[in-house]
């Protein structure tokens, strides 16, 4: 399995047959990987169970109640958040804030402000209970895009710069 960066974007939508291939893959791996090792393990489990249209909210808040460091924790926030905006379902954003606001000191620089862009761009998704179709980050972004085009004129957005108090946790 693929070694996975916090700052990137992980929710890409992917078929269910590929969903399914990379979910026997994962299980066999954490059949034989040490306890230490689970927990690449288990978000890539939560991301292909999503893409196979299985619950999981539960397995999110099963796997942010083992976490004991605060990056873990960014790491489950940021996952579940960007699943969830994929579809655009209520609750994403909060989601993606509090993974970002975790990870802060986590990020170099440079990530740092890869993230921070992203957020403050998908912070115009307008989200709903019933969600959408899956949406690739490009297309997120897109569509942010023009919403905040088309609403910039009233400056009203969701994103906002972490406090000290969110960053230190």
């Amino acid at each position: 399995m693929n070694v996975m960066n916090l700052a990137d974007w992980h929710a890409d939508p992917i078929s269910p047959a590929d969903a399914e291939v990379k979910l026997l893959q994962i299980r066999e791996l954490i059949r034989h990987s040490a306890q230490s090792d689970n927990f690449n393990l288990r978000l890539q489990e939560i991301i292909a169970r999503f893409w196979l249209g299985r619950e999981i909210h539960g397995d999110v808040a099963q796997l942010l109640a083992q976490c004991r460091i605060l990056v873990s924790e960014a790491w489950v926030h940021s996952i579940y958040g960007q699943l969830l905006m994929s579809h655009k379902l209520k609750g994403a954003f909060e989601q993606l804030q509090i993974g970002f606001n975790k990870a802060a000191n986590y990020y170099s620089a440079s990530d740092y402000l890869k993230v921070m862009k992203r957020q403050e761009i998908l912070s115009y998704i307008v989200e709903t209970e019933s969600g959408g179709v899956a949406c690739s980050l490009e297309m997120l972004l897109a569509e942010g895009n023009i919403i905040k085009k088309l609403t910039k004129s009233k400056g009203s957005y969701r994103f906002s710069y972490p406090s000290k108090d969110d960053i230190s946790g």
